[in-house]
Formats: structure tokens, sequence, C-alpha cells
């Protein structure tokens, strides 16, 4: 088992013991210890294996071709673009970001996490920087203006000075 799994690395993904470790969340030295024969192939890593990269369960077990099981099923990507409709870009976006590894697609959501709180501090500025209020005017008039915090502070301090006054 150990020799198709170094096969199956090596030969038909041409991927080093690090990315292929990375595929299915294990160490380099993990995967070099399995195909060395100095650790077993556990039953979970070997179903993980096979659900991952297709692979017949029975070919990495005992050699029984054929390696990769056939699949009747649409690909996920189409699954995914039929149930949400997305678009062609949409569908591309989606596609691209799965096929990232793991490292990758954790910079990238730490990206979008920075971008989000930064425009998160810009809109929170934004409402403390212009208030909007609307003033009733007691001959009748109704006006709305937008004012700055200072402006709507005052105008508040000015209403409740005179209120109190009265």
């Amino acid at each position: 088992m150990n020799n198709r799994v170094r096969f199956f690395r090596k030969n038909i993904l041409n991927l080093s013991q690090k990315k292929f470790g990375e595929k299915i969340g294990l160490k380099q030295s993990t995967i070099n210890d399995i195909e060395s024969g100095k650790n077993k192939l556990t039953d979970s890593n070997l179903k993980l294996i096979c659900q991952i990269f297709n692979i017949n369960e029975e070919w990495l077990r005992n050699g029984t071709e054929p390696i990769f099981i056939e699949k009747d099923n649409e690909p996920l990507i189409d699954l995914i673009e039929k149930e949400f409709n997305l678009s062609s870009l949409s569908k591309k976006i989606v596609n691209s970001y799965l096929n990232l590894d793991k490292n990758d697609r954790l910079a990238f959501e730490r990206f979008f996490t920075n971008l989000l709180d930064e425009i998160s501090k810009d809109d929170n500025n934004n409402l403390n920087n212009k208030t909007q209020l609307k003033l009733i005017g007691f001959g009748g008039d109704n006006e709305t203006k937008e004012l700055n915090q200072e402006q709507a502070n005052l105008n508040i301090k000015n209403f409740n000075n005179e209120n109190n006054n009265l």
C-alpha cells in the first residue's frame, strides 16, 4: 500500500510529499513515514485520500484496478453553479478559490477579513461625522439638513437651552 501511495503522489499527481500532505491534512514527515513503510496508512487517512482524489479504495489497498472511480455525477462546481444560479465569472471565482491550497485560502480569507474591517471602520467614521437630523421649525417649516456631528450637537444643545428657559 505504501508503494501505491508513493506511485500515486509522484507519478499521477506529480506532487511533493509536502503538497500532498497539505491536501489531506498531514505533515510531510508523516507522508514520508507512510511511503517508506515506517508507519502504516490508517483507515481514516486511506479513506480520505480516496475521497479527495477519487481513488478506488481497492486499488490503494490491494492494487486491484481501476485506479480511479468512475463517477456518473457532475463535477461539484457544476452542481454549485446550478444550485445558486452562478454567472460564469462567479463560477470561475468559486472554482479558483476551491482549487487553492489550504494556506492560500487562509491568506485570502485574512485579506478579505481585513478589508471588511477597514470598510466597517470607514462606514462608522462616516456615520459619526455626518448625522442626519430632521429639524421641525416652529413656524411650520419642515426641512431636512445634513449636519456634521459638531453642528448636530450644537443644535441639540441650543434646543435644550431654549426649552429649559420656557
